[in-house]
């Protein structure tokens, strides 16, 4: 049976990118029928704001421009027009997620595919038919690799870079410590059967990090698949509109502030992979060790564990509730615990992980005498995020490699 492709884009004032994005999905040849759901929204009350007002009548532009080049090829969500736009506190690209998924959900069948775009992202042609070849076969859902292009404007892309570099190291350490979750939470690179997404209840109505803990409870249900030879790139631009994600982060980084985004060290991340190694001691009795201390902080409970061995008749079973327990957030908090006690730059961390893990790469010697991301030369800054990235590529390949995905 022919499967259906249902591309979802939510969009609030994306006048200047949306055009590309839909010429992508409209090009991009797949063996299976593709569908277009954009969400054009922003909260009900900016009409009757003054500095909002022109974001609203470029939503009204907006649907008015799709209706007039796509017709029904593209359907509207419309979260824009007057007395349709978000009510409360319920609002965001969260809720535009969610809407679209919910309303796909309702005429998709379950070996139909979702693929989750942002407005401002082009993608490879191919990208569409080899996410229809992986999720016949064992994977159910993909997280998919990315890169930002260069604008060309010294300060913007070196903010961008620094980010990059923050993002890639942590999955670069996931990875290797075998996480299972290791993903890289950007909405546009997420893509999985309907019947998957229907299974964890869909986007939750986050203003912001939706794509996190989306992907969070896909890889609960079973481990994601992270490789697409086929690569989607995001834009390279600063925005506000959400609290965190690619454009807060360029923006906080453009003005010097880097501290939201710190490359975590290495050793960090070995501290979680202790607690995996130990699991089967775990199993019959605790065991002391750094990461474990945290969790019973975090849970305010030192016997946490006697629920989960409880229900558990197999050590593997014991694992995977520990897992489901000790999830994505409390590592990403854990880490964020470890940096604060532990005052060494990102650069320092950078240098660590190429030194100890990956000596081979060329940019661990240059790093080593000049180590400042921020006044380094922009074509070393942009070597070093390749590298990462190809180390990147390789450790997904090798993940889905693993899992039996490819």
């Amino acid at each position: 049976m022919r499967k259906t492709i249902y591309i979802i884009i939510p969009v609030m004032d994306e006048a200047d990118y949306l055009s590309r994005t839909l010429a992508c999905a409209m090009e991009d040849n797949a063996e299976a029928d593709v569908q277009v759901w954009v969400c054009v929204n922003q909260p009900d009350d900016w009409w009757q704001k003054p500095q909002y007002l022109s974001v609203c009548q470029a939503n009204m532009s907006t649907m008015a421009y799709i209706r007039e080049t796509y017709g029904n090829k593209v359907r509207i969500l419309d979260y824009a027009s007057p007395t349709c736009g978000w009510k409360g506190k319920k609002q965001g690209v969260g809720c535009a997620r969610r809407a679209l998924m919910q309303r796909v959900l309702e005429e998709a069948a379950p070996e139909d595919i979702i693929v989750s775009m942002d407005a401002d992202t082009c993608w490879q042609k191919g990208y569409l038919q080899y996410i229809v070849q992986l999720l016949q076969g064992k994977a159910s859902a993909l997280c998919a690799p990315y890169y930002h292009h260069l604008s060309g404007i010294e300060a913007q892309d070196r903010a961008m870079l620094r980010y990059e570099i923050y993002m890639r190291t942590y999955l670069i350490n996931l990875l290797r410590i075998g996480s299972p979750y290791a993903f890289t939470a950007l909405g546009s690179v997420i893509a999985c059967s309907a019947s998957a997404a229907g299974a964890v209840g869909g986007f939750d109505t986050q203003m912001s990090g939706e794509d996190f803990y989306f992907l969070q409870k896909l890889a609960k249900s079973k481990p994601l698949s992270l490789y697409n030879p086929y690569c989607v790139y995001p834009a390279n631009r600063v925005s506000d509109r959400v609290p965190y994600g690619t454009g807060p982060a360029i923006a906080k980084n453009m003005q010097g502030n880097c501290d939201t985004y710190p490359v975590f060290a290495p050793e960090s991340f070995d501290n979680i992979e202790q607690v995996y190694q130990l699991l089967p001691q775990m199993y019959e009795q605790d065991t002391d060790s750094e990461y474990f201390r945290f969790l019973t902080q975090i849970f305010k409970n030192q016997y946490f564990l006697q629920p989960l061995r409880k229900n558990s008749k197999t050590i593997l079973q014991f694992s995977k509730l520990f897992h489901q327990k000790a999830d994505a957030l409390r590592e990403f908090q854990y880490l964020r615990y470890y940096h604060a006690g532990h005052l060494r730059s990102s650069e320092e961390n950078v240098q660590a992980l190429l030194e100890q893990y990956y000596p081979a790469a060329e940019e661990a010697a240059w790093f080593k005498n000049n180590r400042s991301m921020e006044t380094m030369p922009l074509c070393r800054l942009n070597a070093l995020r390749d590298r990462l990235n190809h180390i990147e590529i390789v450790l997904r390949k090798n993940h889905d490699i693993k899992n039996h995905y490819i």
